[in-house]
């Protein structure tokens, strides 16, 4: 793993080579003073929606939900951030789109972001694995986006929980799953209701297990065919 020179120790961007390419210039660190580890605890806010954006954060661990306020005054969720992905990064300096909180503790990179959009001004190949970490976001979000319009409850749960899933797991591995219910609702547009009966049955069904820890996937196989309209 890349040593990253700002301070800040196994920064996140130099691991997933975003950075790596910019971050040495004469033996210094392009983004020196620019980049600070955080934590936060659970339930604390990242960014806040309306504010001025001045910084963005790359998740090392832990999970974050975005949320927008809508024009009842209710807090909407919108999206989950997990490890590896940004939070509050745009090309544009605005003011930040939605409300990030954590929904456990959380490592991040905060970085200033006009400190970021000069070296990717200047770096052609580093802004290209920006474009691509970001255009990875928004297929998310346009597969959240075809779930809702053309999945039932059942397929929409089930591809959420396999959205948790690393590309290999292990039927005995306990996956985070740091949502309530409620929160699960309303980014899948269904009702609390609806989400802790299919949740129940498909632990009944053997697919799934659910524990105040996470969630085991015991049969992925047969979770995705539920996920893909297949059974």
């Amino acid at each position: 793993m890349y040593n990253c020179l700002c301070g800040s120790g196994e920064c996140v961007f130099c691991a997933s080579g975003l950075l790596s390419a910019s971050l040495e210039v004469r033996g210094q660190c392009a983004l020196h003073g620019s980049v600070h580890r955080a934590r936060y605890s659970a339930h604390e806010t990242l960014v806040r929606e309306g504010e001025s954006r001045t910084h963005f954060f790359v998740l090392r661990s832990g999970y974050v939900k975005l949320t927008t306020l809508l024009a009842t005054g209710r807090a909407q969720i919108t999206a989950l951030r997990q490890p590896g992905q940004l939070v509050g990064f745009a090309w544009e300096d605005v003011v930040y789109p939605y409300t990030a909180t954590a929904l456990t503790d959380v490592d991040v990179c905060q970085i200033a972001h006009k400190a970021v959009l000069q070296v990717l001004q200047e770096k052609s190949s580093v802004a290209l694995r920006i474009v691509r970490r970001v255009a990875e976001e928004l297929a998310q979000a346009r597969a959240l986006i075809r779930d809702l319009g053309g999945k039932n409850a059942h397929e929409r749960i089930a591809s959420f929980i396999l959205s948790f899933c690393p590309a290999e797991v292990e039927p005995s591995e306990t996956l985070p799953f740091p949502l309530t219910r409620q929160e699960i609702a309303e980014l899948l547009g269904l009702t609390r209701e609806t989400v802790s009966r299919v949740i129940s049955e498909l632990t009944s069904e053997h697919l799934i297990e659910t524990s105040h820890s996470g969630v085991r996937i015991l049969a992925p196989a047969r979770l995705h065919a539920v996920a893909m309209g297949a059974q």
